[in-house]
């Protein structure tokens, strides 16, 4: 006796269970053997991985070969428990506890980064709108302080910096954290959900490699001078000096900014990029029209 039949596992609360009973074999899709009749738990070490093409983990109940007379009880629970679930579209991330990594669906945080000028703002906020993610503006992070000496022309020091990028770092994480947190170490969300609760972007100058690596710790899979690309993920506009100038002398002038065009030499001094090793950094041009460069950016990294 042959039957099909499809249906799906709920990465939220499904996916450390499996189908099982003594008499009756079905498959994964990926010819991973499971068994139909009550649910029993499965040890972590023996799922089967999901792969990353696959938006959902479905489960095939394929080429089901009766040695002994089965009661049609079994077809019948089987196709109740398909058309539960397929009335229900869930898409799973699920953790790979060894390796400390998550599938792309994970939650994201993009950092559009450079010096005064470049086209931060404007460019995160547009691409922040066009893919309805959440929008963080560094400088509204800033405290009192800085922005006063910021603005007298003042170049902030490490002891200004430090405070306010593990304010960042923070705010990200708790934004990461609003849906990843599980108690069993998967990670799943509806299909429906807001992007906006999962997805941000965020403008910040990130200048330097060590300031970046502490945005990167808002991933807690994120392993510290690893550099291996997480859920954090570098946008630098590069944009030529003779543009920035223009840019921000204009923008002083119309009161648009509390940092002087003054302050822009220093920032291009503690501009440093480590291409040898910090491979999340993607680098487009910063000169061109901003709807262009949120098409770029859509283009190399989603």
């Amino acid at each position: 006796m042959e039957a099909t039949g499809t249906g799906f596992i709920n990465g939220g609360r499904y996916s450390n269970w499996v189908i099982s009973s003594s008499s009756t074999t079905y498959h994964l899709h990926e010819e991973s053997p499971f068994h139909f009749g009550h649910l029993v738990k499965m040890p972590r070490n023996e799922k089967k991985k999901k792969s990353k093409s696959q938006d959902f983990l479905p489960l095939v109940a394929h080429s089901m070969h009766h040695h002994h007379h089965q009661p049609d009880h079994d077809l019948h629970h089987l196709n109740i428990l398909n058309q539960q679930h397929q009335q229900r579209q869930i898409i799973t991330t699920m953790m790979n506890h060894n390796k400390g990594s998550l599938e792309t669906t994970a939650p994201m945080v993009f950092v559009i980064m450079g010096v005064s000028g470049s086209g931060k703002t404007t460019v995160g906020e547009l691409l922040a709108k066009t893919m309805d993610f959440g929008f963080l503006d560094a400088d509204d992070f800033h405290p009192v302080a800085n922005i006063e000496k910021m603005s007298k022309g003042i170049p902030l020091n490490e002891e200004d910096r430090i405070p306010w990028l593990e304010t960042l770092r923070d705010t990200l994480r708790t934004k990461i954290n609003q849906i990843s947190s599980s108690s069993n170490g998967t990670y799943g969300y509806d299909a429906d959900d807001d992007d906006k609760k999962r997805k941000a972007v965020l403008c910040c100058s990130a200048l330097q490699k060590k300031y970046r690596e502490i945005l990167r710790t808002a991933d807690p899979n994120y392993k510290p001078g690893s550099y291996v690309p997480g859920r954090v993920k570098f946008i630098y506009l590069e944009t030529p000096i003779e543009v920035l100038l223009n840019r921000v002398n204009k923008r002083a002038a119309e009161g648009k900014h509390f940092m002087p065009a003054s302050l822009l030499q220093s920032q291009l001094d503690l501009l440093q990029i480590d291409n040898d090793q910090e491979k999340d950094i993607t680098v487009v041009d910063g000169t061109l029209p901003p709807q262009l460069i949120v098409n770029n950016i859509r283009s190399l990294i989603l």
